[in-house]
């Protein structure tokens, strides 16, 4: 059964409103072998509202030869145009073969984002660095760009850097010492946000389990993009020591100073928790020391604690919590469970008290 966040994108591809990271997406997703099957009923579904009068007869071959010449002999501004005249022309008399020409369309066409890709007058080759949970990894790119990758993120980045632009694609969270070039902006694309530079320093969080994606500025300047509830695109440039959070549910953005060190710590193997709640406390557990951990109760969630840790291994961070949050930390068999511990919550309201009396 398609999930409802793919029904949504199937949505928004036929409504013409797709990111390119979204096309990236979509495009992963139909290619695997299993989701022709599953994704055939909710075509149907989507080519009676969002195109009733698609009837009679096509064919497919003769469509994906004009595409694909059309792609070929156009630069990457009018892949876009070329993409949506092709999903226009083709007619439904079998869905399954409609399905196909989708795909291999979709697949043309989104490959001017990633992979091998003719936007300009030679090929670029995309690379993808996957790292996982309790790791990290630094790569320098072809310009001079060095980036280091957080845990559980992906990078997608050209061997080679295009004509025009360098273009990367970021799942999770990376931080980018860009190398400046005038001639040819550097810009990151994640699944909501597009963050454009000439040449700075700066830390993307764009975790998809995460409900807001945060860009930290440490030195230049950025510009970022992001669409409004309205699907408008909205702008905003962002100066040294600010941070730019975009809202997923909400889709806006919202601009404040910070401490840049503390969103850069990771690079360093530091963690650095500045009223951060246990759950995003955990969520960093779980990543640098890839850890099976959870909370189970509700309560503590939206505790919040303020600290930082070096070198200390995860045991011992456990051990800290435990001392300064009503909390218990219990292994299993199955992994790490965060309780909620009511006498320690006392014993801290306790010692709280007995300090404001000192004082």
């Amino acid at each position: 059964m398609i999930s409802e966040s793919k029904i949504k994108l199937l949505q928004k591809f036929f409504k013409d409103q797709c990111t390119e990271y979204e096309l990236l997406d979509l495009t992963r997703w139909i290619n695997q072998p299993e989701t022709l099957d599953e994704i055939l009923p909710e075509f149907k579904k989507l080519l009676a509202e969002y195109n009733p009068d698609m009837e009679g007869a096509f064919d497919s071959e003769k469509v994906l030869e004009q595409i694909q010449k059309k792609i070929a002999n156009n630069k990457e501004q009018n892949n876009k145009k070329v993409f949506k005249q092709a999903k226009q022309r083709i007619l439904f008399r079998n869905l399954l073969k409609y399905a196909a020409v989708f795909f291999i369309a979709l697949t043309v066409f989104a490959s001017g984002y990633f992979l091998l890709v003719k936007p300009e007058s030679h090929q670029i080759t995309y690379i993808e660095k996957t790292v996982p949970n309790g790791k990290k990894a630094k790569i320098v790119l072809s310009d001079g760009t060095r980036v280091w990758i957080n845990a559980n993120s992906t990078l997608k980045y050209p061997l080679k850097m295009g004509k025009h632009f360098r273009k990367v694609f970021l799942t999770g969270e990376a931080y980018f010492d860009v190398v400046k070039n005038k001639k040819k902006p550097f810009i990151v694309i994640t699944r909501d946000i597009k963050i454009k530079v000439l040449g700075t320093a700066f830390d993307v969080n764009a975790y998809p389990d995460n409900e807001r994606i945060k860009t930290t500025l440490v030195r230049g300047k950025v510009n970022i993009t992001g669409n409004n509830k309205k699907n408008q695109e909205q702008h905003v440039v962002l100066l040294p020591g600010q941070q730019a959070i975009y809202f997923k549910n909400a889709n806006y953005i919202q601009v404040h100073k910070v401490n840049t060190a503390q969103y850069t710590a990771w690079i360093k193997g530091e963690l650095i928790f500045n009223e951060t709640t246990l759950e995003n406390v955990v969520k960093q557990l779980r990543r640098r020391f890839n850890l099976n951990i959870s909370i189970q109760d509700t309560e503590i969630r939206n505790y919040k604690y303020t600290g930082q840790f070096s070198h200390e291994s995860p045991e011992e961070i456990m051990r800290i919590l435990e001392k300064v949050t009503p909390t218990q930390f219990i292994k299993t068999d199955h992994g790490i469970i965060v309780k909620f511990d009511s006498k320690r919550k006392n014993m801290l309201y306790k010692r709280k008290e007995e300090n404001n009396t000192r004082n």
